[in-house]
């Protein structure tokens, strides 16, 4: 069977901490946030308005040329100058980022999150949403998980084809999840 798939890390929340020592290896690539919002929200967001977030998963993806881990290390920041649709969901008090998904020299943001739509049964709930500047005018790059982290299953377990997860808080270990 010939199917696309991605090679990234995984990071979970317990070792966001640990990004810093990556910020010399990985330069540039592709990314996504899964977050967990707590409470339903009406979020004001730029010109796209008044926005209501309900309660539920969310996966961001984006996409950094020259400062990846920067870009994620800000997202990860309570405080900070707005300046992206993100910004206003992320320094939302209920929210909290749950994983990080990393993809190195991968510059295809559209690519991954058009293939993660395609499978997942994930929902764009507001079309523009960090999307304004896509050239490739993908509908939205916010997607809302009904089913929560069980959307992520098909992802993780065909599209990764190998999963760089941190170990002890101190090394990469490798995960192939090909047989």
């Amino acid at each position: 069977m010939d199917r696309e798939t991605f090679q990234g890390f995984q990071i979970d929340q317990e070792n966001f901490k640990l990004l810093p020592q990556l910020q010399h290896s990985v330069k540039y690539g592709s990314y996504q946030l899964l977050m967990e919002l707590a409470h339903p929200a009406e979020i004001e967001v730029g010109k796209l308005g008044l926005l209501y977030f309900p309660r539920g998963h969310y996966l961001y993806t984006g996409v950094h040329r020259t400062a990846l881990i920067a870009r994620v290390l800000r997202h990860l920041r309570n405080s900070k100058k707005i300046h992206w649709h993100i910004d206003h969901l992320t320094t939302n008090t209920s929210l909290s980022i749950r994983q990080i998904f990393l993809y190195p020299d991968e510059l295809g943001e559209c690519r991954i999150n058009r293939k993660f739509l395609q499978i997942s049964e994930a929902k764009i709930l507001h079309p523009g949403f960090g999307s304004s500047d896509c050239k490739n005018k993908c509908a939205g790059h916010l997607l809302f998980l009904e089913r929560g982290e069980k959307q992520l299953k098909v992802w993780r377990e065909k599209y990764l084809d190998v999963s760089y997860r941190f170990k002890n808080g101190e090394s990469i270990q490798i995960i192939s999840n090909k047989s």
